[in-house]
């Protein structure tokens, strides 16, 4: 991929996220847990893969929640690497690794 055309679709994925970002409520850990969700790319999904990931053995079973989006948080903070992959249907997605975790963020920054 073309150095320009990277920098392009990494920026907009980035800005889309960030735009995205202004509906979490860090008010209280609870109000924040409540609108984490929202970021995903369907809300009720998130609980889902929490518990896949508990039943997986990668989350602890006690504040599972809480340990998951504050790793994703971290991972998006401290990556070492990021991967834009492009598929023939012209969805984009970027991950951002950080030792063995990878958060993926779809062209509409979720």
């Amino acid at each position: 991929m073309k150095h320009k055309r990277f920098e392009r679709i990494q920026k907009t994925i980035e800005e889309r996220f960030i735009k995205n970002l202004e509906i979490l409520d860090i008010s209280s850990k609870e109000r924040f847990l409540e609108t984490f969700p929202n970021l995903w790319k369907k809300k009720r999904r998130f609980k889902e893969h929490v518990n896949e990931k508990i039943n997986k053995r990668h989350l602890p079973k006690k504040d599972a929640d809480l340990f998951y989006t504050k790793k994703i948080i971290e991972v998006l903070a401290f990556h070492d690497k990021v991967i834009i992959e492009k598929s023939r249907r012209k969805f984009q997605s970027t991950y951002a690794i950080e030792d063995n975790w990878a958060v993926i963020l779809s062209e509409k920054g979720k």
